[in-house]
């Protein structure tokens, strides 16, 4: 099989598909993709010879859906807090921390 088919078909999931009005419709289905393109969304899609074929029985898929949450930025913290407890971590970042005023500390 080719290592980057032209076709990938996502077999037997659950997709979430959106109506009008924001509604959200769960349907058990077959998802065929064409190059980076969604091609059908039917019941027992036959796909082209030499597609790759992923089984996603038990598994939600969103077709459409863009995840753009990374984390990329935290690759350059690698060790900086490898010994702070979870809060520590919150109140130190990546620059220094200092407690909020208070009147006793403005004497």
């Amino acid at each position: 099989m080719d290592n980057n088919p032209s076709h990938i078909l996502l077999k037997g999931g659950t997709l979430l598909l959106h109506e009008e009005h924001g509604r959200v419709v769960p349907r058990k289905a077959d998802l065929l993709i064409r190059g980076d393109r969604i091609a059908r969304i039917d019941d027992d899609i036959q796909p082209p010879a030499a597609s790759k074929i992923i089984d996603c029985a038990g598994n939600l898929i969103s077709p459409g859906f863009i995840d753009t949450h990374r984390h990329l930025w935290q690759t350059q913290q690698k060790g900086l807090h490898c010994d702070q407890i979870l809060l520590d971590y919150y109140h130190s970042g990546t620059v220094e921390y200092h407690p909020p005023l208070t009147s006793a500390s403005r004497t």
